[in-house]
């Protein structure tokens, strides 16, 4: 079974709704740190022989497009996280699609091709914000990946699994956030504060489980968890302990990951997924060589 692998490519200080400890207008005064945890990634990446989705924020294309077009042409599928890292909950259909149509345009002009996933900062398309689905699949996107099904640090009530979305504009794929239940609560596992607070081996028993049902997980990291020494954002003390909580286990505890199961783009695992969706899933995908679209046979020396 193959699993997705994913980043949202953003600077250390594109915390959301932090603006009053960091303000959008010292934004271009901050030194930029983002292509030095991308770098690690993509080391990463190259070490395990598998290709990511890379979830770009439309500020950063702008300014690194460079690094952007590397990312394309080394197979990496790039996909959007919005333009300015709003969360959905501050803004109203009206700019939602002003912001979408940015970041798909620069992301289009830089990788050569339109961007097939959306990812929305801070997971916010939920129930209260679902007429941003609509603007997705009317911009093209062919699947969303921002939905976190927790009561705690997202919204219940949401599916689990992958699956399709109907909409207005059509039939899309959702990979939401992968979960684990504890104490009768579902809880984030494999991004973020969860990925760093969870022991290994409980996300390792999870996966197994997982796999077990022949389901696909999605691992969601960022560059500033690979950054050797990240600025500090001067967050509040709860908001700074969730941002920064032993950010240093990120890298080993992914490459332990990364050496167990065997990971993909999103773009390739929904294709496996949903066959009515794969032929368009993979119209912009490589076709041959090293960085073909990655299939469900198993890899020579690696577990399947």
């Amino acid at each position: 079974m193959l699993n997705a692998f994913t980043v949202d490519v953003e600077e250390w200080f594109h915390v959301c709704r932090a603006e009053r400890y960091l303000p959008r207008d010292r934004w271009e005064s901050l030194p930029s740190r983002v292509e030095r945890g991308v770098d690690a990634i993509r080391t990463l990446c190259d070490r395990y022989s598998f290709r990511a989705t890379f979830f770009v924020l439309g500020w950063v294309a702008e300014r690194h497009p460079a690094m952007i077009r590397s990312l394309a042409a080394d197979g990496h599928e790039i996909a959007c996280h919005g333009h300015d890292h709003t969360v959905l909950f501050d803004q109203r259909p009206s700019s939602f699609r002003e912001d979408l149509a940015r970041a798909t345009s620069l992301l289009t002009g830089i990788a050569g091709s339109p961007p097939q996933g959306y990812r929305a900062p801070e997971w916010s398309v939920t129930r209260e914000t679902a007429w941003a689905l609509d603007e997705i699949a009317r911009a093209g996107y062919l699947y969303d990946a921002s939905h976190l099904p927790s009561r705690i640090c997202g919204r219940p009530g949401l599916r689990r699994w992958p699956h399709l979305i109907s909409t207005d504009a059509g039939t899309i794929a959702e990979f939401p956030a992968t979960t684990l239940s504890l104490l009768r609560q579902r809880l984030p596992c494999l991004s973020g504060f969860s990925l760093r607070c969870f022991p290994l081996s409980v996300l390792r028993r999870h996966i197994e489980k997982v796999r077990g049902a022949e389901r696909p997980v999605s691992v969601a990291v960022h560059p500033w968890e690979f950054d050797p020494d990240p600025p500090r954002a001067p967050l509040p003390w709860g908001r700074g302990f969730a941002h920064y909580f032993r950010i240093r286990s990120t890298p080993p505890k992914v490459e332990a990951l990364c050496s167990a199961f065997r990971f993909a783009p999103m773009r390739d695992v929904l294709a496996a997924l949903f066959p009515p969706l794969r032929d368009r899933l993979r119209r912009n995908a490589p076709t041959s060589g090293r960085y073909a679209p990655a299939d469900d046979t198993p890899l020579a020396g690696r577990p399947s």
